[in-house]
C-alpha cells in the first residue's frame, strides 16, 4: 500500500487502490495544511464570491485579514483528526480542485456530539452570535446524519469540494433561434 506524506501527519493518506498511469497530468495528491490552506481559502473565496454567497462569508467574513483568515482554517484543519484533504493538481502543481472529508474512525463521546464552537472574528456581536449559530447547526446536522458513529461505509461526509473556476465545466444553452 503506496503512502504520501505530509508536513503535518494527519493529513497523510494511504492508496489502497493502486492509481495506474494515465495521459492525464492531473494527480490525486495529499493537502497540506500549511502549503495548500491559502490557495484553498483563495479558491473557496473566489468560489462564493461571484455569486456573493452570504453563507460563505458568514464563516470567512470579507473584513477579517486574509492572514487571520488563513490561520484559523489552519489550526481548524490540523485540529480536527477525522478530517482527510486530497487535493487534485496539474502537472506544475497548481491547486485544480480540493475536498474535505470527515472520516470517523471511532464512535464520537457524548462530549464530542454535544460540543460547540465559540465564534470571535466577526467585528460586532451580532454577526458572532449568527456565525456561532450557523456552524454549530451545521455541526449537530452532521451529527444527526452520522449519529457520531464511524465511517464503515454509509457515514463518511463530504464537507467541502472546490474546483478553480478556470477547470469548472459550465453547460452552455444554445439559444433555439442561433
Amino acid at each position: 500500500m503506496a503512502s504520501y506524506s505530509t508536513l503535518h501527519p494527519s493529513t497523510s493518506i494511504p492508496h489502497p487502490v493502486p492509481i495506474t498511469a494515465s495521459k492525464s497530468n492531473l494527480r490525486l495528491l495529499p493537502c497540506d495544511p500549511l502549503t495548500d490552506g491559502p490557495a484553498i481559502l483563495t479558491q473557496q473565496i473566489a468560489a462564493f464570491s461571484n455569486p456573493h454567497e452570504p453563507f460563505f462569508f458568514v464563516l470567512f467574513p470579507e473584513t477579517e485579514e486574509r492572514e487571520k483568515a488563513v490561520k484559523r482554517l489552519v489550526d481548524n484543519w490540523v485540529g480536527d483528526e477525522r478530517a482527510k484533504y486530497v487535493k487534485v493538481v496539474d502537472g506544475d502543481g497548481t491547486l485544480i480542485s480540493a475536498a474535505k472529508w470527515l472520516i470517523n474512525t471511532e464512535p464520537l463521546s457524548e462530549e464530542q456530539k454535544k460540543e460547540r464552537i465559540s465564534v470571535d472574528w466577526h467585528a460586532d456581536q451580532d454577526s458572532n452570535e449568527w456565525a456561532e449559530y450557523l456552524i454549530n447547526w451545521i455541526h449537530q446536522h452532521q451529527i444527526s446524519r452520522t449519529r457520531g458513529e464511524p465511517c464503515v461505509s454509509k457515514f463518511c461526509l463530504l464537507f467541502l469540494l472546490l474546483s478553480s473556476s478556470q477547470f469548472q465545466i459550465i453547460p452552455t444553452i444554445h439559444n433555439a433561434q442561433s
